[in-house]
């Protein structure tokens, strides 16, 4: 008898303890702040995608949260450069992300390689962007590196093919999947 009390009230303290249902389970959220995204120009440009920024207040340093529906509902994203950006790190975790514009940004590498689901990037003006790693991104269609340096296509591409930029040929490597 007093061994069945005993688990009965550690079952009890166990039920009060542990949260109930999903709103436990840290899976159906990402949070959105400097570790998993640490440039706020980029933390920001997801945000206005799901907030009012003039009526929900915006903070790098705390950060925000997504729901599992509003990441997978991610398909666009332009990246603000109202100030310099210089990391697209944290994109990776938006599978379903379809177009992508950090043109005028200042970043020197950009890995799409998990971004499986992208069709369309725009890099246009990264002055800076010296390495574009696609990986395996084999829907990627139409790709933007207009005034990009020079060096981004033979670091990106370096098997021999041809990619127009600007009405040019310009020869570029491991490019002949895109147009």
């Amino acid at each position: 008898m007093k061994k069945s009390i005993t688990i009965a009230l550690a079952l009890l303290v166990c039920l009060t303890i542990m949260p109930v249902g999903t709103m436990a389970d840290d899976t159906h959220y990402l949070h959105i702040d400097k570790t998993t995204v640490p440039d706020p120009m980029v933390q920001y440009s997801i945000f206005e995608q799901y907030y009012n920024p003039y009526e929900d207040s915006f903070n790098p340093d705390y950060g925000f949260w997504l729901s599992k529906e509003q990441v997978e509902s991610l398909t666009e994203l332009s990246i603000l450069h109202y100030d310099p950006v210089y990391t697209l790190q944290g994109i990776e975790l938006f599978p379903n992300l379809k177009e992508l514009d950090c043109s005028m940004t200042d970043i020197s590498e950009l890995d799409i390689s998990k971004n499986t689901s992208l069709t369309e990037l725009d890099c246009s003006h990264c002055k800076n962007l010296t390495k574009l790693t696609v990986g395996s991104n084999c829907r990627l269609q139409t790709l933007n590196c207009s005034d990009c340096n020079s060096a981004l296509l033979k670091n990106s591409f370096p098997q021999s093919s041809t990619l127009r930029v600007r009405s040019r040929q310009v020869s570029c490597f491991g490019a002949s999947r895109l147009r």
